[in-house]
């Protein structure tokens, strides 16, 4: 027996028949729809902390974390220690948060301290200034807010005051 020809047997039948086959024209597919949407990395889909909704909040207005500290007037690496939950925003700095991203960064509050602390950071308030402001004790507004304390008549009356003034 001789040896095959060049060209011959299954590999090379096999690219004779993929080199042949011809497109039919007939058979023209355009796929047609959105891209589905890509999203960055590290974007939280369900925001837990300050950090994560500020990340996210950034993302969605597609600022870089440099466009956001210019805003802000803060340095850029505050806004990748606040991303990251190691430093929380200073109460002066909360409310040019709000008016910058155009919502609350902080997580929905539930009792009358979360409520407190953030009403008070969103006025951009201090816990001074605002014990100040309402006539009480600095160390008063320093025990309701880690909800160590009862509210007296007096007390309950300036927060609801207060907290009326900020919802509003």
């Amino acid at each position: 027996m001789g040896a095959a020809p060049p060209g011959s047997g299954r590999a090379a039948c096999a690219q004779r028949i993929r080199t042949l086959s011809i497109a039919l024209p007939f058979c023209n597919l355009h796929l047609a729809g959105p891209r589905p949407q890509v999203l960055p990395r590290g974007y939280p889909s369900a925001p837990n902390t300050l950090g994560e909704h500020l990340r996210r909040r950034r993302l969605d207005l597609g600022l870089t974390q440099r466009t956001l500290a210019r805003r802000l007037g803060v340095r850029e690496e505050a806004v990748h220690l606040w991303e990251l939950d190691r430093f929380r925003p200073l109460a002066r700095h909360h409310a040019r948060l709000v008016r910058v991203l155009g919502v609350d960064p902080e997580p929905s509050c539930h009792g009358l301290a979360e409520r407190l602390r953030a009403a008070r950071r969103r006025a951009g308030l201090t816990q001074t200034e605002l014990a100040r402001r309402l006539g009480l004790d600095e160390g008063t507004i320093v025990d309701l807010e880690a909800g160590r304390r009862r509210l007296s008549k007096r007390t309950a009356a300036a927060l609801a005051c207060f907290l009326g003034e900020i919802s509003a």
